[in-house]
Parts: structure tokens; C-alpha cells; sequence
């Protein structure tokens, strides 16, 4: 994927949660059979009582059996792209 498009990506997902806190997550997953792990970009809703739950989310970037070193990156993508907002 390409820098635009993830840009593009961001943009719209902000436009549609004006009223809410974004995040990014890494997230690890295994499918039947498959690894995976995706770099999302989330919305952290609060409660009246100070508790934070994820409402929408969106992937931005899937790696298929990602390793040690993948996930690193994504992590280190994930804190860069935090950083940007």
C-alpha cells in the first residue's frame, strides 16, 4: 500500500468520528490454519465512568504469518502514525 492511499484511508475514517478519540492497534490473529496480523485504526469511546472501549475500526494493512520482526514494525508504524494525529 502506498503512503497515499493509507493517508487517504486515515482522512476518511477522522471524518466519520469527529467526536471520538482515534488509535491505532496491532492486532495478532490466528484463522483456522491462517496467521495474520493487521494494523487497525480504531475508535476509543468513553464512558460516563472513565472506561474506554473500541467502537468502529478499520484495517489499514494486513501481513500474512508475520513474524517477530513484522509485528515490531507494525508496532513502530502504529506509534508513528499516533505521533501524526
Amino acid at each position: 500500500m502506498d503512503l497515499e492511499k493509507l493517508i487517504e484511508m486515515i482522512a476518511a475514517f477522522k471524518a466519520n468520528h469527529t467526536n471520538s478519540t482515534i488509535d491505532f492497534l496491532v492486532h495478532p490473529q490466528r484463522d483456522l490454519d491462517d496467521k495474520f496480523a493487521e494494523l487497525l485504526i480504531v475508535e476509543v469511546l468513553e464512558d460516563s465512568e472513565g472506561n474506554t472501549t473500541i467502537g468502529d475500526e478499520e484495517a489499514l494493512m494486513t501481513v500474512d504469518n508475520p513474524s517477530t520482526e513484522d509485528l515490531s514494525e507494525l508496532e513502530n508504524i502504529a506509534q508513528a502514525l499516533h505521533r501524526y494525529l
